[in-house]
């Protein structure tokens, strides 16, 4: 409250799975879908799935406890999809966690670079985390991707920004998060061109 803001995006802890979910992303993006991925991502997702359970349930807890001191700041509460395996919450996981806490304070943050990152490894549908939660999105995070690497500059990457346009709504907080290597008209290009789609543009 003391700080205005409208909303703090959460970062709900990670699994502790060593490096297997680090290992698991690095073969997707450098060898495709090979056997030895599949191997590898089979293993860590049984691994996960056995863990994952207290984690899931301690965020749950903790974001109930969040969201009752939120409402009454006036401030909201994003759950953020994440970019390594490990960390909490998954594309499934994300719903499991909004529909318990169930607080009009909490609601879907999405982060462009974390979601393509996995679909450029094989591993998530970046589409998939807006289809099933653009409904309570509260906010994004703006920036661009190549492979594994993201925080780029809007138009220095891959990124097809028409995934986002239909979300890019007046209530969705929109934030750019951007390396600080960007060059300053690197940012206002970008930040232009994002905005002229969020105005109906192409």
């Amino acid at each position: 409250r003391a700080m205005k803001a409208r909303a703090v995006v959460l970062h709900l802890g990670k699994i502790p799975l060593k490096d297997a979910g680090r290992k698991v992303l690095s073969l997707a993006v450098e060898g495709g879908n090979g056997e030895r991925l599949r191997a590898a991502r089979d293993s860590y997702l049984r691994q996960r799935a056995k863990l994952a359970g207290y984690h899931l349930e301690e965020a749950v807890r903790s974001l109930r406890a969040l969201a009752a001191h939120a409402a009454s700041a006036g401030v909201l509460l994003g759950v953020e999809n994440r970019y390594f395996l490990e960390e909490v919450p998954s594309l499934d996981e994300v719903g499991v966690i909004l529909d318990r806490v169930d607080s009009a304070a909490v609601g879907y943050w999405h982060d462009i670079g974390h979601a393509q990152v996995k679909e450029n490894a094989g591993l998530e549908r970046h589409e998939e985390y807006l289809r099933r939660y653009g409904d309570r999105l509260i906010g994004m995070h703006i920036h661009d991707v190549v492979g594994a690497s993201d925080h780029r500059a809007p138009l220095l990457g891959v990124f097809d920004y028409g995934l986002v346009k239909d979300f890019l709504r007046r209530d969705v907080l929109k934030v750019f998060e951007i390396h600080p290597s960007a060059a300053p008209e690197e940012l206002r290009r970008g930040i232009a061109h994002v905005r002229n789609l969020a105005e109906g543009g192409n």
